[in-house]
């Protein structure tokens, strides 16, 4: 943070919260949230971190109330930045729980961007040799994008992050 913030440069911070986790990981994960401001200082996380997610790719169907808890309590511990997540793109493009994604996003702070990890083909879609240059391809970043502004959960204009991503030119999504 102290380099980034020499150079000018922004950073999103991202807290180890387990999946299917317990209030321990959440208070380890505050803890060191905690230790990190006091080592750079107050002012110099402030200005330097933009946004604050509460773990990555870590919801379950089993724990949307430990998840909603981790960014209470994160939220308590930065007062001044976003607090959110990422989580896989399915998530969010395709939930198996709109309530689920509504609860989770109600608890975000309000300028906090729906974080998510597009990654074409890695549900097993086998990209055609032109898989960039198609943009109505399934599963690819401009689809999902699509898939998520459509959701009932989604309300504009908060903003999408793109957490994670990468494009296969050629391959196979069987790994």
């Amino acid at each position: 943070i102290n380099r980034a913030n020499s150079l000018g440069m922004s950073v999103v911070y991202e807290a180890v919260i387990p999946q299917n986790g317990s209030q321990a990981d959440i208070t380890a994960a505050v803890t060191v949230l905690t230790n990190v401001i006091n080592a750079v200082g107050v002012t110099t996380f402030n200005s330097t971190v933009i946004l604050v997610l509460a773990g990555h790719e870590n919801y379950s169907s089993t724990d949307i109330t430990y998840l909603t808890n981790a960014i209470q309590q994160l939220q308590a511990a930065v007062s001044t930045i976003p607090v959110g997540s990422a989580l896989v793109s399915g998530n969010l493009v395709t939930p198996g729980s709109p309530s689920d994604m509504q609860t989770l996003i109600s608890s975000y702070s309000p300028c906090a961007p729906l974080g998510f990890d597009p990654y074409p083909f890695q549900w097993g879609v086998t990209p055609p040799d032109q898989a960039a240059s198609n943009v109505t391809l399934q599963n690819s970043i401009a689809w999902d994008y699509a898939q998520v502004t459509s959701q009932s959960f989604y309300s504009s204009p908060r903003p999408i992050l793109m957490a994670e991503t990468g494009w296969a030119t050629a391959g196979s999504g069987q790994y």
